[in-house]
């Protein structure tokens, strides 16, 4: 909160007091925007917000993020439906060709998530069952779409 200081000239103008500045060091939590598409039947991710990773992440099926960040997702297909199910968190999304589905997470727990084919998928047999992983990290990762 400010605290006003009367002028000279009867004006009155903001000014802190000892007591509003927050000495804390705490910084916000980050925020981050990934896009996952579903392409050969594997998960792509890519970070596409902050601004230091746009253009040095590139695609790969396993996503490092920090535990303490929060996560736009945004979701979509090369060339067939998919299902992206991670029932630990939450989220069931349907990825269609043509389409973008978008929703966000708050901060998460550290686990690993293997995204596994949907039981349902007509091609499951003829294809890996791992699809991608997301790995929550309790140390923020250098680079969060990169494997280590």
């Amino acid at each position: 909160l400010a605290r006003p200081l009367d002028r000279a000239d009867g004006t009155i103008s903001p000014q802190p007091s000892s007591h509003d500045i927050d000495d804390s060091t705490e910084s916000p939590p980050p925020h981050y925007v990934v896009e996952v598409t579903g392409r050969e039947f594997r998960w792509q991710f890519q970070v596409v917000f902050p601004a230091e990773f746009v253009g040095g992440s590139r695609p790969n099926s396993v996503l490092r993020l920090p535990a303490s960040a929060s996560v736009d997702w945004k979701l979509s297909s090369d060339d067939y439906v998919y299902m992206f199910s991670v029932p630990n968190l939450g989220i069931r999304q349907v990825a269609v060709p043509g389409l973008t589905e978008t929703w966000q997470t708050g901060p998460l727990a550290p686990a690993t998530y293997d995204l596994l084919v949907d039981p349902i998928c007509g091609f499951r047999f003829w294809h890996d069952e791992l699809m991608g992983r997301v790995i929550i990290e309790a140390q923020p990762p250098t680079r969060p779409s990169e494997a280590k």
